[in-house]
C-alpha cells in the first residue's frame, strides 16, 4: 500500500489513502461512502465522485441546480472542518476552473422560468378573483403592483407602510412557518401606486371593523390568516387559492403567485420603464440579474428614441428642420452637378 500523505501524523479517519488527491481509486465498502461490502466496486477517485458523479446523478434524478449547489456547499464545509482538525490535508470538494461543475443558472434557464401574465390575462385574473375570491384580491393586487415575493407580502406589517410617501418597507419574509430576512438579507422599500394605497386603506378599515365586532385587537399583519386573523397566513394556503382563479378564468394552469412578480417586471419593461427602477423595486442584488431574467421584455429598438435625441440636439422639429448636410455648400454642389 502506498504511504499515506499524512505519514508522521495521526492516522486518518478514512482508511483509503490518497483519496483527497484524486490519485487513488475508491471502492464501496471502504468506509468512505458506505459500509456495505456487498456493493460492487466502482472506478474513479473519491474527489471526482464528490464533485462530479454524485452531483451529476442528483441532477439526472431531477433535483434543481440550486439544490445540487447547496449539497456541494455542505460537503465543502464538512471537509473544510476536517482539514481544520487535521484529519485530511486538502478539501476534495474545493474545485476551481474547468474542474468545477457548472451549477449556476444560465440566462436562458432564468428566462425559461418566467411565467408572466400579459395585460389581458392579468385583467381577466383580477376580475375573476374579485368574483370568486374577493378576500384575496388585495393581496394579489399587491403582488402584481409591487413585485413582492409571496413571503414578503405575508410578512408585511401595517407599521411598515408609509402612507404619505406611498412606500412599504420590506423588512421580513414569512416562509415555511418562520419569519426571516428578505431574500439576500436586504431590507428596502418599494413604491405603492395611488390605487393600491386606496385598496390597502380600505382593507385596513375592514380589518379594524371586523376586529372591533369580534372583540380583539387589530393584527399587526397586513394579510393575516383569513379564518384566524390573529395568526399569519401560510403561503401554501395562498397558493391553493391562487390555483382556483386561472382555472375559473380559463387561463393557463402554470401560473403561480410568483407569476405576479414576473408580471410586474415584464409589464414595466414592456411599457418603457427604466430597468434600473425595476431592479430597485424587485431588490435584485445586481442589474445583471434583472436583465438576464427579463431581458426578453426589454424593447429591442424604437425609432422614437432616435427622433427624441435629434430634437434634444437641434431643439427643433426634425421634419421641418433643414439638415446641416443639405445646407453645406459642398453638398449643394454635388446635388446640382449634372455631369
Amino acid at each position: 500500500m502506498a504511504p499515506s500523505p499524512l505519514a508522521g501524523q495521526p492516522a486518518p479517519a478514512f482508511p483509503n489513502p490518497d483519496f483527497e488527491s484524486g490519485q487513488q481509486g475508491w471502492v464501496a465498502g471502504a468506509d468512505i461512502i458506505n459500509d456495505n461490502p456487498g456493493e460492487p466496486a466502482r472506478n474513479g477517485s473519491f474527489k471526482a465522485w464528490l464533485g462530479g458523479s454524485l452531483l451529476a446523478a442528483k441532477l439526472a434524478a431531477g433535483v434543481s441546480k440550486k439544490y445540487a449547489s447547496n449539497m456541494r456547499q455542505v460537503l465543502h464545509a464538512v471537509f473544510e472542518d476536517a482539514g481544520a482538525d487535521e484529519i485530511i490535508t486538502t478539501n476534495p470538494v474545493a474545485f476551481h476552473g474547468k474542474d468545477r461543475m457548472k451549477l449556476s443558472t444560465t440566462k436562458a434557464e432564468r428566462q425559461s422560468k418566467v411565467k408572466a401574465l400579459d395585460s389581458e390575462q392579468l385583467g381577466a385574473f383580477m376580475a375573476t378573483c374579485a368574483k370568486r375570491l374577493p378576500d384575496r384580491l388585495v393581496l394579489f393586487r399587491t403582488l402584481a403592483l409591487t413585485g413582492l415575493r409571496i413571503g414578503e407580502a405575508l410578512g408585511l406589517r401595517w407599521d411598515d407602510i408609509d402612507w404619505k410617501k406611498r412606500e412599504a418597507r420590506i423588512a421580513r419574509s414569512y416562509t415555511s412557518s418562520r419569519l426571516e430576512l428578505p431574500k439576500g438579507g436586504l431590507v428596502a422599500s418599494v413604491d405603492l401606486s395611488k390605487g393600491l394605497v386606496e385598496d390597502l386603506r380600505e382593507w385596513q378599515r375592514r380589518a379594524k371593523a371586523k376586529a372591533l365586532e369580534r372583540g380583539y385587537k387589530l393584527a399587526p399583519w397586513v394579510f393575516p390568516a383569513l379564518r384566524h386573523p390573529k395568526l399569519m397566513t401560510d403561503a401554501n394556503d395562498v397558493a391553493d387559492d391562487f390555483k382556483r382563479v386561472p382555472e375559473a378564468a380559463e387561463l393557463p394552469g402554470h401560473f403561480t403567485p410568483h407569476s405576479l412578480r414576473h408580471t410586474f417586471a415584464t409589464q414595466h419593461l414592456q411599457n418603457g420603464t427604466s430597468v434600473y427602477y425595476v431592479q430597485r423595486q424587485l431588490r435584485h442584488s445586481s442589474i445583471q440579474i434583472t436583465v438576464d431574467t427579463y431581458g426578453s421584455s426589454l424593447p429591442a429598438g424604437n425609432v422614437e428614441h432616435a427622433d427624441a435625441l435629434e430634437r434634444r440636439f437641434l431643439g427643433e422639429d426634425p421634419v421641418t428642420h433643414s439638415s446641416p448636410i443639405e445646407a453645406s455648400p459642398g453638398h449643394s454642389a454635388v446635388r446640382s452637378h449634372k455631369g
